[in-house]
């Protein structure tokens, strides 16, 4: 089991690792669908007579590192031809949770009735991508690996806020503007909440996975949202969005699952989160 999870994560990165040869991104595809058509034979398929259109699914061990939604309900026939692949995805609207405690807690979950803290807007958005100099925050993650310190400007997530920010009418912050001090006063205020900027995982230790917030001169750390600054959070938030890297993912606990930025917001009081398990964005940058 924990091979073909390995598999199918690597094979849907690897055609876009520019560091591989041509042959090991030629061979992802075929990797790709035998991978998740025997998953879904293993994990899905005995329990298929009693899905119903939505499934929530709580995910134990290595398999929270797996996308549910891609796995293939039979072997395609060309592996290459990904807008035929029979994806999960097409007959269910899936979901996760990180226990049936947490689930049974998220939907009973009622918005605080002190009025100060009823939420006053319908979204807010924040995009502290970093359009100066990156350097000091490169020097604070000295610890991690040098292809997850370099936070470099996100121009699109600007965009990407702006866009949302029209269609909901709501109030969105860009670059030091949008600080983790604002995110602390404005976001219980709000019932979506739209977080477009970089994320790191924390595979060695979970409470350190973090986002990044608007950079200033003087900072010593206290613009990172880390995994355990969540938990003294209490959102009151229907949806939030971590447009990052590596929002779902960090540091699987035995007993415990995957400690990461997906499971601290539901911890905070956010009703439903969408994230990532993948850090995409680091790469798209860096190849412009």
């Amino acid at each position: 089991m924990d091979s073909l999870v390995r598999t199918l994560r690597e094979s849907i990165v690897s055609p876009h690792d520019r560091a591989l040869t041509d042959s090991l991104r030629n061979a992802a595809p075929v990797a790709y669908a035998q991978s998740a058509a025997l998953l879904y034979e293993k994990l899905v398929a005995p329990a298929k007579p009693y899905l119903k259109s939505r499934v929530v699914i709580v995910p134990d061990g290595i398999l929270g590192y797996l996308p549910f939604e891609a796995l293939l309900t039979k072997r395609p026939e060309k592996a290459y031809r990904f807008n035929t692949h029979p994806y999960l995805l097409h007959e269910h609207q899936i979901s996760y949770c990180y226990s049936a405690t947490l689930l049974r807690d998220m939907r009973d979950l009622r918005r605080r009735k002190d009025k100060e803290l009823v939420p006053a807007g319908a979204w807010l958005g924040m995009a502290p991508y970093f359009t100066g100099d990156t350097t000091l925050l490169a020097d604070l993650f000295a610890y991690a690996d040098d292809v997850r310190k370099d936070l470099r400007p996100l121009p699109f997530a600007g965009k990407e806020v702006a866009n949302i920010a029209k269609l909901m009418q709501g109030k969105a912050l860009y670059g030091k503007d949008a600080s983790k001090k604002a995110f602390e006063q404005l976001a219980p205020q709000y019932r979506v909440l739209h977080l477009s900027t970089h994320g790191q995982a924390n595979d060695r230790s979970g409470d350190y996975s973090f986002l990044a917030f608007g950079e200033s001169k003087d900072s010593t750390g206290s613009d990172l949202l880390y995994v355990h600054d969540l938990y003294n959070y209490a959102l009151n938030a229907d949806l939030v969005t971590l447009s990052a890297c590596e929002t779902g993912i960090g540091q699987l606990l035995r007993g415990e699952g995957i400690v990461s930025l997906a499971r601290a917001f539901s911890y905070a009081g956010a009703k439903s989160i969408a994230t990532s398990l993948w850090r995409f964005l680091q790469r798209i940058n860096k190849e412009q």
